[in-house]
């Protein structure tokens, strides 16, 4: 819709996501799934970008607690550990069988924190917005660790 300029369509979608959001932040398709946080925060980013509009007031709260809840989801970061820092096991691939650790978790992840920190950014929420981008680049640095954790281990450079 976005792309085609039905902006006010997009936007009314928009606004029908945030009455679905839990208490601790989660905006949740089913149980056991780690990237519809990410999917939303980074959602409302690309519409401001391609609407070319700030992100308005009542957003702030729902994208800080969403950013949030993605922090609070991340494994202990012990470096040690072969999912150290990522997204727990969930069932976002469910069509490919059972409970799994899924990298594009992750990568939704960063992908929310680092649209959130932009929206906070420009609401004027700098400390909160810096805190995530660092979260962000956290969470990147240990999917980057994992990934080459299990390129050695499979002795190939793809999974």
């Amino acid at each position: 819709m976005l792309c085609v300029g039905l902006t006010g369509r997009a936007s009314h979608v928009i606004e029908r996501f945030f009455p679905r959001q839990t208490a601790r932040g989660c905006f949740r398709s089913q149980e056991g799934e780690w990237d519809a946080n990410g999917e939303v925060l980074w959602i409302l980013w690309r519409f401001c970008e391609l609407a070319g509009r700030a992100p308005p007031p009542h957003w702030f709260r729902p994208v800080a607690k969403a950013a949030r809840g993605i922090v609070r989801k991340r494994l202990p970061d012990e470096k040690a550990t072969p999912h150290a820092g990522l997204l727990p096991a969930g069932f976002s691939a469910e069509h490919l069988g059972p409970n799994d650790y899924y990298y594009w978790d992750d990568f939704w992840g960063v992908a929310g924190l680092r649209s959130a920190a932009a929206m906070l950014s420009d609401a004027d929420q700098t400390l909160e917005a810096r805190e995530l981008g660092r979260q962000a680049d956290d969470c990147a640095a240990a999917i980057d660790r994992s990934l080459e954790r299990a390129r050695a281990r499979l002795q190939s450079p793809g999974l």
